[in-house]
């Protein structure tokens, strides 16, 4: 799992990114993923406070409302850590992104690790999974 300084690392990722970016509340929104001795911590920051907050991705059929995917949300920041085992192993390809109150959202295409997808928008890839 993620250690307690990954998941600072994790928590001050965000800040900063929130607080570099000022020119409007979407841009202010950052998401993401920390992996760190097999664990793997995903987050979320939006711009209002969700209702529901889910892990979609291709190593879960894009679920739309498993508990086993739900992240835990305090204000606008939401959070769910997972063995990294969970989302894959050596040699696949893994994308996701986030289903907030009912919507998927697109990754920040500024960011690392973001592709886009022909009708469906951009996605965050995990390759330290596919490298492993």
């Amino acid at each position: 799992m993620v250690s307690a300084r990954g998941r600072a690392a994790a928590a001050a990722l965000v800040i900063l990114i929130g607080s570099a970016l000022v020119a409007s509340a979407e841009d202010r929104a950052s998401s993401g993923y920390h992996l760190e001795e097999g664990g793997l911590l995903f987050f979320y920051r939006g711009s209002t406070e969700p209702q529901q907050a889910y892990v979609a991705g291709n190593f879960n059929g894009w679920t739309k409302d498993d508990p086993a995917w739900k992240m835990t949300c305090t204000g606008t920041d939401c959070a769910l850590e997972v063995d990294a085992s969970r989302v894959g192993s050596e040699g696949g390809f893994y994308e996701f992104t986030f289903r907030i109150d009912g919507e998927l959202v697109d990754a920040d295409s500024r960011f690392p690790h973001t592709i886009h997808c022909a009708g469906y928008g951009y996605r965050h890839t995990i390759p330290e999974l596919g490298q492993r």
